[in-house]
C-alpha cells in the first residue's frame, strides 16, 4: 500500500482531497467540526474513508483506513 502525505494550508486542500476519487481515505485529525461536517459530505460520492486518527488512542485505529481482500489459492488434487 501507499501513503501519501501532503503538507500546505487544509482549507485550501481538503475540499479537493475529499471529492477526488482516487484518494480512498482522509484523517481528519486537526479540523474543527465545521470542517469535519463539509468534508464528509464531500467525501459521500465516493464512498472514501473519513476518520479522526487522533480521536482514538488504541492500536485498533488503523483499522479504520486498511481494506481487506479475500484471496483465494487454488490448490490441485
Amino acid at each position: 500500500g501507499v501513503v501519501n502525505i501532503l503538507t500546505g494550508i487544509s482549507e485550501e486542500l481538503t475540499p479537493h482531497l475529499a471529492s477526488h476519487m482516487e484518494i480512498d481515505g482522509l484523517d481528519l485529525s486537526g479540523v474543527d467540526s465545521k470542517g469535519v461536517a463539509a468534508l464528509r459530505i464531500s467525501s459521500v460520492d465516493n464512498l472514501k474513508r473519513v476518520h479522526s486518527f487522533s480521536s482514538d488512542k488504541s492500536p485498533e485505529r488503523i483499522l479504520a483506513y486498511m481494506e481487506f481482500k479475500t484471496l483465494w489459492h487454488p490448490i490441485g488434487v
